[in-house]
């Protein structure tokens, strides 16, 4: 099985358990809108077996949030590991390695650029006083 396909199967399976985990939540909400839309229709707050049900179906509705989390939760530990992230992993780290040279380099080349202006500032001074010095002479 080629890499892009392992990802592809794991976003398939999570997309589809979305779906349905989506689904049942709707048809728990449901419920609960209905037995509390007859409580309020027949004018009294819901009942004690209404209120039972309430709290199943409730509880229901946080386990299929909590199922749901557990199932990304483990596809992002399957996609983690699979071939195709390993690989930009290793890739990424090349790149950052490459790029952590480079910086190295720009600072080697910033220090020594520092050094060559320095340089150049004193010879630009030596080349003043020379010029002073010329200008004043019998020579000059």
């Amino acid at each position: 099985m080629t890499n892009g396909r392992i990802v592809d199967e794991i976003v398939a399976s999570v997309e589809t358990a979305h779906g349905e985990l989506g689904k049942l939540e709707r048809e728990l909400q449901k419920e609960i809108d209905e037995i509390r839309i007859s409580a309020a229709r027949a004018g009294r707050s819901p009942n004690p077996e209404e209120l039972m049900r309430l709290k199943e179906l409730r509880a229901e509705k946080a386990e299929a949030r909590q199922v749901l989390a557990d199932l990304v939760f483990f596809n992002l530990i399957r996609l983690n590991e699979s071939d195709e992230i390993t690989e930009l992993q290793r890739k990424m780290d090349g790149i950052n390695s490459a790029l952590r040279d480079d910086l190295e380099d720009l600072k080697r080349i910033e220090r020594y650029a520092e050094i060559a202006a320095k340089v150049a500032d004193a010879l630009a001074k030596a080349t003043e006083k020379l010029a002073s010095l010329a200008a004043g002479s019998p020579i000059g």
